[in-house]
C-alpha cells in the first residue's frame, strides 16, 4: 500500500471594511468557516492607524485559526466605498474619510505574503446574494444595500457587472429629490442624503429639537432619552411606537427608495430586487411601501410581477462577498 497522504484543505482570508465594524474571517475553500472576528471603526483614526488596525484584526483571525500561512491561498476584501477592482485600490469613501486611494491589496499582499482582491460592498453584497443567498439562478437583479450609507451591485446574464469605470449599481447617488440635502458627494437631493442610516439619524436629531408639541414627538424623545443618542434605530424604534414624526420620515425614506429602484429596474429590466443592510431592516414602515409601491412606477404587464425580498444574509454578507470574490479569483488562477 501507498503511503498514506494527508488530505490538506487550503483557506480563504475574508475582509468586510464597513462604516461601522471591521470584519475578518478565514474559510475552508470549501466553505467552512474557521474563525472569524469584528472590530469597531474608530474614526478619530487617522489613514496608516486605521489600515492598522485593520491588519490587526487580520493578524488576530490568522493567530487564532491555527492555520499554517502556507495553507492560505486567497484574500477577498470588501470595501464600503468605492473601488479599483482591477488595481485593487480603495478610492474614495464618503464616510471614511480617510481612505483615499489606498493600494490596499499590495499593501495586505506586503503584509501578509497572500494574494488579495477587492471589490466594493455593494457589488460584493450582489455576488454574496447569488453565491449564498436565494438568488442562485437568478440571472438578473439587484442588490440594494440601506445602511450607514446606501450601494448597489448588480447581477445580469449571470454575472456580476461592474460598469466601465466600477459604478454601476450605485443607486446611493441616483438624484431622488431635486434641491433635496446636500448629499456626501457633494451632489442634492441623492437617496443616499434621504434614506441612509446617517441620513436617518440626522432627520431624528433634527427632529428632536424642532418645536413640535405635545404627542407628535413623543415617541421620538422618550427613544432618544432611552438609547442617549440619534440613530437611525431610534426612528424606527419610535414609529414602532407610534410615533407620528418618525413614521412619517421612515415612510418617505421608503418613498425615495422606491424612485432610485424604480428606474434602474425600467432600465435593466430585472427579474427581482433584494434589500439589505440595517435600515432595509427597519420592518414594515419603510419595507411595505417599497414593495406595494414599486410595481406602480413600472411598465404594465409582464413587469408587474417584479418582486422584492429582504436579504436573509444579514451582518455576514460583506464577508460572505469577500469570500465569494476570493473563491472565483482562485478557480481563474
Amino acid at each position: 500500500m501507498g503511503a498514506h497522504r494527508e488530505v490538506v484543505r487550503e483557506c480563504l482570508v475574508g475582509l468586510d471594511l464597513g462604516n461601522t465594524w471591521f470584519r475578518s474571517c478565514v474559510v475552508t475553500s470549501d466553505g467552512e468557516l474557521i474563525v472569524w472576528r469584528r472590530s469597531e471603526v474608530d474614526r478619530s483614526r487617522n489613514l496608516d492607524q486605521s489600515i492598522e488596525q485593520v491588519f490587526s484584526l487580520v493578524e488576530t483571525v490568522l493567530s487564532r485559526s491555527t492555520m499554517e500561512r502556507g495553507k492560505l491561498r486567497m484574500a477577498g476584501i470588501s470595501f464600503g466605498g468605492l473601488t479599483d477592482h482591477d488595481r485593487g485600490v480603495a478610492l474614495l469613501s464618503h464616510n471614511l474619510l480617510a481612505w483615499k486611494d489606498v493600494s490596499l491589496c499590495r499593501l495586505f499582499e506586503e503584509r501578509f505574503g497572500i494574494r488579495a482582491v477587492m471589490d466594493n460592498d455593494g457589488n460584493l453584497g450582489a455576488l454574496a446574494e447569488h453565491t449564498f443567498g436565494e438568488m442562485r439562478g437568478i440571472k438578473d437583479f439587484i442588490y440594494g444595500t440601506l445602511s450607514t450609507g446606501i450601494g448597489g451591485g448588480l447581477i445580469l446574464n449571470g454575472g456580476l457587472y461592474r460598469g466601465s469605470r466600477n459604478l454601476a449599481g450605485e443607486i446611493g447617488h441616483i438624484q431622488v429629490l431635486e434641491n433635496g440635502p446636500r448629499c456626501t458627494c457633494g451632489k442634492r437631493g441623492c437617496l443616499e442624503s434621504l434614506a441612509s442610516g446617517s441620513s436617518l439619524a440626522r432627520f431624528a436629531r433634527e427632529g428632536d429639537r424642532s418645536n413640535g408639541e405635545g404627542e407628535e414627538k413623543k415617541g421620538l424623545g422618550l427613544i432618544r432619552r432611552q438609547y442617549r443618542g440619534h440613530h437611525a434605530k431610534t426612528l424606527d424604534l419610535a414609529a414602532r411606537q407610534r410615533d407620528p414624526f418618525s413614521i412619517r420620515f421612515l415612510q418617505d425614506a421608503g418613498r425615495y427608495v422606491v424612485r432610485a429602484i424604480a428606474q434602474t429596474v425600467v432600465l435593466l429590466d430585472l427579474e427581482l430586487v433584494v434589500v439589505g443592510g440595517g435600515v432595509g431592516n427597519a420592518g414594515r414602515i419603510l419595507f411595505d411601501p417599497l414593495r406595494e409601491t414599486l410595481n406602480a412606477r413600472l411598465l404594465p404587464e409582464p413587469l408587474a410581477s417584479i418582486r422584492v425580498v429582504r436579504s436573509r444574509l444579514g451582518d455576514s454578507i460583506g464577508l460572505l462577498g469577500s469570500i465569494a470574490l476570493a473563491h472565483k479569483e482562485l478557480e481563474t488562477c
